[in-house]
């Protein structure tokens, strides 16, 4: 008995900070998404660099930097999405219109009304974020009583 609690404790200790990095994003998103402000920015620049990899296929980078102003002050922007390093599918940033996008056009962005230079275009979680923390939460989890199991 006391042998299962032991590995039920390793699990637990193991799976914490992986919860506090769910809860983090999650409720990074969160917060934008319900409170923070929308408002108009303008792009000043842009590139969509396109990167093969064997196993994923073709996966698109934008890369947009923005200016929006608020209460007289200009403020420069260049986050996409959040968790955005794993790029996107053409067709994704084509249902956004990004791909039509262009210096100068005008984009509805969200900001942080407490911290107004914290800004986002896309208020949602990309793609895979979910399964990686579950996925490297799992390993690690896997891991810690593999080297338990060794040491004793």
């Amino acid at each position: 008995m006391t042998e299962k609690i032991e590995i039920a404790t390793y699990v637990l200790l193991a799976a914490i900070p992986f919860w506090f990095y769910w809860c983090y994003i999650f409720s990074k998103t969160f917060l934008a998404k319900h409170y923070w402000k929308k408002i108009k920015a303008t792009i000043t620049e842009i590139s969509i660099q396109e990167k093969s990899d064997l196993e994923w296929g073709l996966s698109y980078h934008p890369s947009i930097k923005y200016e929006y102003l608020i209460k007289g002050v200009k403020y420069i922007g260049d986050k996409f999405i959040y968790n955005d390093e794993s790029g996107f599918n053409e067709d994704y940033l084509n249902n956004l219109g990004v791909t039509n996008w262009l210096c100068g056009n005008e984009i509805e962005i969200s900001y942080n009304p407490f911290k107004p230079e914290s800004s986002v275009i896309i208020v949602k979680l990309a793609r895979g974020v979910i399964f990686k923390v579950i996925f490297t939460g799992l390993l690690s989890i896997y891991g810690v009583l593999l080297w338990f199991s060794n040491v004793s």
